[in-house]
């Protein structure tokens, strides 16, 4: 994870199990490092992340480091409407379906 050149900004509460923190990459965007108590958890966790990758419905996985267990996520923030966040990911969503979305 050395290679990311994360800098720490501090420990997110709430979890239950894994170790979350808060960093910063070196061109400023907020991230979300997250460490599963065991690797096979952050593998599953991981995978199931990226099938839903392009739905909007999930958070992308901006790294996964397998050796470590470590999952690099997009920070999100309280209050962002899912509207938003599936016009931001609009890959696997057809014109009809966005625009069904858009005019609620």
């Amino acid at each position: 994870m050395a290679e990311l050149n994360l800098v720490p900004i501090g420990r997110l509460t709430g979890g239950f199990r894994s170790e979350v923190m808060s960093a910063r990459t070196p061109d400023g965007q907020e991230v979300v490092v997250k460490a599963p108590p065991t690797i096979t958890e952050a593998v599953a966790e991981a995978g199931a992340l990226n099938l839903w990758r392009n739905t909007g419905a999930a958070v992308p996985v901006l790294h996964f480091d397998d050796q470590q267990g470590v999952l690099v996520l997009e920070r999100l923030r309280p209050g962002l409407p899912l509207v938003l966040r599936v016009i931001n990911s609009f890959t696997v969503w057809d014109d009809g379906v966005c625009h069904q979305l858009c005019s609620r």
